[in-house]
């Protein structure tokens, strides 16, 4: 009966067959629950042959009681006797040798124990990692722009929170569209137009409002970064160029050129007539510039 012993020791018939996604097993299903079916598979099976060899051997053993000395069913009853410790033992052995594979994959090892169920663990999934902190000392100050030591707020006009500064190394692509097509449109339209210099593009004395420090012989006044400069959102390329007419400074002149200007402004930038830093009348206010911006979208006028 030691067979029987092993067996049952070994043998762990499952309360339910699927191994998880059930109200018994609740467990979310993932590729290793595979192996732990075939486990239960398997061992229902061979669990179910226990009393069917139970059957045989009292089959068996019945013939062989009622034979009563008749050679043939004597030995009827030892052949079905024979054959079912035998076929008990090809089930066992063959139990034992697919189990322990089952085990061994399921387990993700070269070994594992034959008499033990597998088990499938859950795999380690690490927290993402916390967003860096932002730069130190830059926030935004009471007017939106991201500054040094500012008040704080989140700076929604300069996302990447980059002091503002009161100049600018070059002019956009947009920028210099606008001012090629003035040169090229100005004759077209009857007036002579110069091209713009440094001082008239991102250079020269423009507002620029405090914390911000100002260029060179400049005051600090105003209540946004220049367009000259960029603007509050496109901080460090010029957006801006200020346009003098070479001849017939007259107001119709003044104005053919603003209206030529705002023609070629490629992103809604618009234009106006200025004398000095003061918005005038083109027709009759002596203007002295035509201040002209590439995109409305910078944070300027």
């Amino acid at each position: 009966m030691s067979i029987f012993n092993i067996a049952h020791a070994a043998i762990r018939l499952p309360t339910s067959l699927v191994p998880c996604g059930t109200s018994a097993n609740p467990a979310q299903c993932n590729p290793c629950h595979l192996w732990l079916l075939a486990d239960n598979v398997i061992n229902f099976i061979l669990w179910m042959s226990l009393p069917i060899l139970v059957i045989a051997l009292l089959y068996g053993g019945i013939i062989w009681l009622i034979s009563v000395g008749n050679t043939a069913n004597v030995q009827r009853g030892k052949t079905i006797i024979f054959n079912a410790i035998v076929g008990i033992l090809i089930a066992f052995m063959g139990w034992l040798i697919v189990d322990s594979i089952i085990k061994t994959l399921a387990a993700g090892r070269p070994v594992a124990a034959w008499n033990t169920a597998p088990s499938c663990e859950m795999a380690i999934v690490l927290p993402p990692p916390p967003p860096p902190p932002p730069p130190a000392g830059l926030s935004c100050n009471p007017s939106n722009q991201c500054v040094q030591g500012g008040g704080g707020k989140v700076c929604s006009q300069n996302s990447d929170c980059v002091v503002l500064q009161c100049s600018a190394s070059s002019i956009s692509a947009l920028t210099q569209a606008m001012l090629d097509c003035v040169i090229a449109g100005a004759p077209s339209i009857g007036i002579q137009v110069n091209r713009p210099q440094n001082n008239q593009l991102n250079g020269g004395c423009h507002a620029c409002p405090a914390p911000n420090t100002p260029s060179p012989g400049c005051t600090n006044t105003g209540s946004i970064i220049s367009c000259h400069y960029g603007g509050t959102k496109c901080n460090g390329k010029g957006n801006a160029a200020d346009f003098t007419l070479a001849s017939g400074q007259n107001g119709e002149n003044w104005d053919k050129l603003r209206n030529l200007a705002i023609s070629c402004s490629p992103a809604n930038g618009g234009a106006r007539c200025e004398r000095g830093s003061i918005t005038v009348n083109c027709r009759t206010g002596s203007p002295d510039h035509v201040h002209a911006n590439a995109s409305s979208a910078c944070g300027c006028n």
